[in-house]
């Protein structure tokens, strides 16, 4: 069967980005969503959507795609589709993902932040729920071949119980940083937040809702895990995650090119740390080819995206409570954050 998409937004993350990332080599390519549904073999592009006329132009020219619309009202209303891309900007995507919903299509693959507040949230995630569709959410990590062998192996017992997660990831508080919060939150088994401690680096934040700035924060989870996500200046570490546990670590270096895993041995005094080989995925998709995969299994299968709904509403949620703890003078706060209407603007 071929299943029929749209993509909604055909700017950078809908068409462009594979551009930017050439030769990057924490990136493995495609990248765009709408590179990854060409490379799918079960799904077929039917039509696009973008307010803008030059990137309908642009995108049609590069992709093929004939039937192209100035708004995602008008392709819902004259195209029947199985999975939906949204790729516009943040503020537009809660009105988007909604009408899909109510349009009948059964996957939407969102991309991240979720909304600007927890409200807009909430009615997107009760739309999806009200129609039956499932909504994943581009957090991309958890597609990655190397990020999931990490998942992997500590769901193995590899390392033992996690004890503590680190990331060094200097980025915004929401829109990039809703990477590092979701993988965060991945390692520590989606365990719920108890509660953590903010630290933002910049004083906008105080009187600024625009998403402009990084923060730090200490997380604890529910299950006992501890987290520690540094999102300002990092220095000499790019990207890099240390993930402990009770018999060894995992480490991800240099934005995820190079991973460690390090495993206690011996007895006694001989008891030490030792370097071992980091197992090698069996196949290396893309991040993006991998999830656009993954919404077609729910359509056959029913089972959840892998970053769903529920998961980029907490990155939100935890984005927004680092910053209500800086404005307290970084006092803790427990989740859940009631605050539904606390906005994180993005730009894009």
């Amino acid at each position: 069967m071929t299943y029929r998409v749209g993509v909604i937004g055909c700017g950078r993350m809908g068409s462009s980005i594979d551009d930017e990332v050439q030769g990057n080599a924490s990136v493995i390519l495609p990248n765009s969503h709408t590179a990854a549904w060409m490379e799918e073999p079960r799904a077929r592009i039917v039509a696009g959507a973008d307010v803008d006329p030059a990137k309908r132009e642009a995108y049609r020219q590069r992709w093929g795609v004939e039937q192209m619309y100035e708004s995602h009202t008008a392709l819902l209303e004259e195209e029947s589709l199985d999975i939906v891309s949204v790729c516009t900007r943040t503020g537009e995507r809660p009105e988007v993902v909604i009408a899909c919903a109510e349009a009948g299509v059964k996957v939407i693959f969102a991309e991240k932040p979720l909304a600007w507040t927890l409200g807009e949230a909430d009615s997107m995630l009760d739309a999806c729920r009200r129609h039956g569709v499932k909504l994943g959410v581009g957090c991309l990590r958890r597609w990655h071949p190397y990020y999931r062998k990490a998942k992997e192996l500590l769901d193995e017992g590899a390392i033992g119980g996690v004890l503590q997660i680190t990331g060094y990831c200097a980025s915004n508080l929401s829109h990039d940083g809703s990477h590092w919060v979701d993988l965060l939150r991945y390692y520590a088994d989606d365990a719920p937040v108890d509660w953590l401690v903010g630290e933002i680096g910049s004083p906008k934040a105080l009187t600024d809702d625009e998403d402009s700035y990084g923060g730090n924060a200490y997380v604890a989870f529910r299950n006992g895990v501890r987290g520690y996500l540094r999102m300002t200046a990092t220095g000499g570490a790019v990207q890099e995650w240390d993930i402990l546990g009770e018999r060894g670590r995992i480490r991800a270096l240099d934005a995820g090119v190079e991973f460690e895993l390090w495993r206690r041995a011996g007895s006694g005094k001989t008891d030490r740390p030792l370097r071992e080989a980091f197992p090698r995925p069996q196949r290396l998709p893309s991040a993006t080819a991998a999830a656009v995969a993954d919404m077609i299994a729910c359509l056959e299968t029913d089972k959840e995206p892998d970053c769903n709904g529920e998961d980029g509403y907490a990155a939100l949620e935890i984005a927004l409570a680092m910053r209500e703890s800086y404005r307290r003078g970084s006092s803790r706060i427990d989740l859940p954050f009631e605050d539904k209407e606390a906005r994180l603007i993005t730009r894009t």
